[in-house]
């Protein structure tokens, strides 16, 4: 599968040198390990990253960014739409959680 990069991964991660060259060449889980130690540091992000949290982060970030949700799901190989509605669930207590934060106007309301 061929997946066009947006530009902050190709800064990460660099060009390919030729248009058929692979952008992952991960030969190993410790090479793919390494690789995303690197991503991660070069982002500037310090906590402990895992392919997991970033194909979550990836996908919740898409869902927080409305996308459409078989667009989502295409994108992260998942055979079933069931599979990727959990991110769904995600940004639905993010936005209440945003309503939640709003300040009352009434001195009276305690939250």
């Amino acid at each position: 599968m061929t997946l066009n990069l947006h530009a902050d991964i190709i800064h990460l991660i660099g060009n390919p040198k030729k248009n058929e060259d692979l952008v992952f060449k991960l030969p190993s889980y410790l090479a793919c390990t390494n690789n995303l130690k690197k991503w991660v540091k070069k982002a500037g992000i310090e906590k402990y990253i895992t392919w997991h949290c970033s194909r979550h982060s990836f996908a919740t970030t898409l869902v927080l960014k409305n996308e459409n949700i078989m667009t989502v799901s295409k994108l992260l190989g998942h055979k079933s739409i069931i599979e990727t509605e959990r991110y769904v669930r995600v940004a639905e207590m993010s936005k209440q959680n945003a309503i939640n934060n709003i300040p009352s106007i009434f001195k009276s309301v305690s939250r």
